[in-house]
């Protein structure tokens, strides 16, 4: 056999090496950011690889140490190998997903092999680059996408692995159903009837607990393996109520709070899913008058019998629905339900008889929102606030007439936080981008919304914030927060958290915090900066739902499993 034919200058590799090394850098430097936003993350990301890609096919067919017909030969496995491997990739990979997670992999193999032909003065066999390009493409084609988490990193599975879904849906024979008869339910103190609590502000009052998590943690009740999907609980009664993805059906279920045993499901045919965040629905069901009400991702409202999770009525708010899905939680305000729907159509906000279903006003706003009705008294006015991408607006009760809006700074901000009514008609604001303080006041026979302060430092994406003695707590891009509500200045800023969620109890003056890794840490909610805390590993799995606390119990869910912990009293 003869030796591979030899070029006559050596290879010249120094560009597409260095090229490789900035890309992985660049990328290695937005994984680790701390302060970076979600949005300049995704665009670096993105427009990273693509950048990549181009420069490296400029550099490539430019290089004129390669035979030409070997850069030709080159580009042509590349785009072949490309097609086929979107075709025989796993369904849960979207073209470009699949693109941005194969193509760097590819780049950097390709580098490698001229590397290699420069060192073996270009002795290597032509296949060897055939195999450099392909061989990337088939290791991607034999994972399976697992979303993303909050820093945008993908999760990787092997594609013969069990889902997360199929494992819960196996174990579901070997869980027993609470022995427990339909009884009507009564609420109790401090129970969570709805999304964030009584308020809707995340905040629990009339518990203390051990603050000494070494010498007393949490203890566990119970925990096991949940359907798919972003809902966070309710707990009525001693009755704790989610929702679930199962199999081809969206599912209310109700759980005995103290066991964890179902007591009723409620199915009907539905299944959203997409790549970022997986299958399941993602609002929180809200109980009121003895039913529960829940929507689903694809925009099924449902009312139920708390006793039996018998349907009371059921409708469907859309055929259309904004790009993850119908997520706002649903609000029962004077006999009526509402929530918002948006989508393409940009229905906006919708308000049915909560005893019939029947539309009793609907008003026109932006196509997206993951941001629930926030029901206010402003100035002795009741007012329903939807923070949409669009506006910030009040809406009467009675007839959704429009009281105040505050314009979005883009539609293309997609507010996912609450906000927060503070004393005297004061109200914070998170578009996720900023955060602002707004004074709602009257002028004549006009609502005015004034702006007090506004900044960029503080950005709570899809992390709630609570508020406390004058300071607000949340998540800023993953790490734990205290701004000063009088100037907006930030104060502190420590601990990294993810994408996780806070709670305050509120007698106690201290921060609950579920990481997005599902770690519980308690931290005092002062103007000071706090110590390091004990963390407490509570749950597998990217935890972005909201936790619940009724008394003594903590609840706490993800799209893989739920648990109940007892916080120690102090």
């Amino acid at each position: 056999m003869t030796d591979a034919p030899k070029t006559d200058r050596p290879v010249r590799v120094w560009p597409a090496v260095a090229l490789t090394a900035v890309y992985w850098i660049h990328q290695f430097y937005v994984a680790k950011s701390d302060d970076m936003a979600m949005y300049p993350r995704f665009g670096s990301k993105s427009f990273g690889g693509l950048g990549f890609l181009v420069l490296f096919l400029i550099l490539w067919l430019s290089n004129g140490t390669v035979k030409g017909r070997h850069r030709v030969g080159g580009l042509v496995v590349f785009l072949g190998g490309l097609v086929l491997a979107i075709v025989a990739a796993h369904r849960s990979f979207e073209p470009i997903g699949f693109m941005m997670t194969s193509i760097p992999l590819v780049l950097t193999c390709w580098t490698a092999w001229l590397v290699l032909q420069r060192l073996s003065a270009g002795r290597l066999w032509p296949w060897t680059l055939v195999a450099a390009v392909l061989l990337p493409f088939a290791y991607v084609d034999v994972l399976r996408f697992d979303g993303l988490d909050g820093r945008l990193t993908a999760g990787l599975l092997w594609r013969w692995e069990m889902t997360d879904e199929q494992r819960f849906l196996a174990s579901r024979g070997a869980g027993a159903k609470a022995e427990t008869g339909p009884r009507p339910w009564t609420v109790r103190a401090g129970d969570w009837t709805e999304f964030r609590g009584p308020q809707r502000d995340g905040a629990a009052r009339g518990i203390r607990i051990a603050t000494d998590w070494k010498a007393a943690p949490p203890e566990k009740i119970w925990r096991h393996l949940v359907g798919p999907g972003w809902s966070s609980m309710i707990v009525v009664d001693g009755f704790l109520v989610t929702q679930e993805q199962r199999l081809e059906s969206e599912a209310v279920v109700c759980y005995d709070a103290e066991t964890g045993k179902e007591v009723w499901a409620y199915e009907y045919p539905a299944r959203f899913e997409e790549g970022v965040s997986g299958p399941g629905p993602r609002a929180t069901p809200t109980f009121h008058a003895g039913r529960i009400y829940a929507l689903g991702a694809k925009g099924t409202l449902a009312c139920l019998e708390a006793a039996s999770g018998k349907p009371v009525w059921s409708v469907e708010l859309a055929k259309e629905f904004p790009m993850w899905g119908l997520s706002a939680s649903p609000i029962v305000v004077d006999g009526k339900v509402i929530v918002f729907v948006g989508g393409p159509k940009a229905r906006g906000t919708v308000a049915l008889d909560a005893a019939t279903g029947k539309e009793v006003w609907a008003r026109e706003g932006g196509k997206e929102s993951y941001s629930s009705a926030h029901l206010v008294s402003i100035r002795g006015t009741p007012q329903i606030l939807i923070h949409d991408n669009k506006r910030l607006a009040a809406l009467s009760v009675a007839d959704g007439a429009v009281l105040w809006e505050r314009a979005g700074e883009s539609e293309n901000i997609i507010p996912m936080t609450q906000p927060h009514p503070l004393e005297a008609g004061l109200l914070l604001v998170s578009s996720g981008q900023d955060l602002a303080l707004l004074e709602i006041c009257e002028e004549g026979t006009k609502w005015i919304a004034k702006e007090k302060w506004t900044t960029k430092k503080f950005q709570a994406t899809f992390n709630d914030l609570v508020i406390h003695d004058g300071h607000a707590y949340g998540l800023d891009n993953g790490i734990l927060g205290c701004v000063d509500l009088k100037t907006g200045e930030r104060v502190w800023k420590k601990g990294r958290y993810g994408l996780g969620q806070v709670l305050l109890l509120a007698d106690q003056g201290a921060l609950l915090i579920l990481s997005e890794t599902g770690e519980l840490a308690l931290v005092d909610a002062k103007p000071q900066e706090p110590a390091d805390p004990v963390r407490i590993a509570a749950i597998k799995g990217k935890t972005w739902n909201h936790p619940a606390i009724v008394n003594d119990r903590l609840y706490v869910r993800n799209a893989i499993e739920m648990a109940c912990y007892r916080l120690r009293g102090p």
